[in-house]
C-alpha cells in the first residue's frame, strides 16, 4: 500500500498545508531503503506467482 507518496516535486506551486513538503520529504527520507525492500519482495512474490 502507498501512503504518504510525494505527489509534485515542486509544493511551493500549489496550495498545500503548511509543512507539507517537509513532512513528505522526512518520511520519505527516514523510510525509503525499507518501503524499496518492501517492493522489490512483491514484485518478487507477483514474479513467481505468473511463471
Amino acid at each position: 500500500m502507498a501512503c504518504n507518496t510525494v505527489q509534485v516535486n515542486d509544493y511551493s506551486r500549489f496550495d498545500f498545508s503548511e509543512g507539507t513538503a517537509k513532512n513528505k520529504k522526512a518520511y520519505r527520507d527516514a523510510h525509503w531503503e525499507e518501503d524499496l525492500a518492501k517492493a522489490r519482495e512483491a514484485g518478487e512474490r507477483m514474479a513467481r506467482t505468473n511463471e
